[in-house]
């Protein structure tokens, strides 16, 4: 399916090109939840977004 090289953990890196305002607002959000990376946000909102939904169905 995808040709990205996973680690021990299940996890690949990936690149994204993001605005200055959607960069202020995953910093912003990265101090009030208290993450140390922007990955982390992004993770943490694409699991909302994408995995957590077929949950509240």
């Amino acid at each position: 399916m995808d040709d990205l090289q996973y680690n021990e953990f299940g996890t690949a890196r990936v690149s994204l090109e993001l605005s200055r305002e959607i960069i202020e607002a995953i910093d912003k959000l990265r101090a009030e939840w208290g993450l140390r990376t922007r990955g982390a946000i992004v993770e943490r909102l694409l699991f909302e977004l994408l995995l957590a939904k077929d949950e509240w169905q």
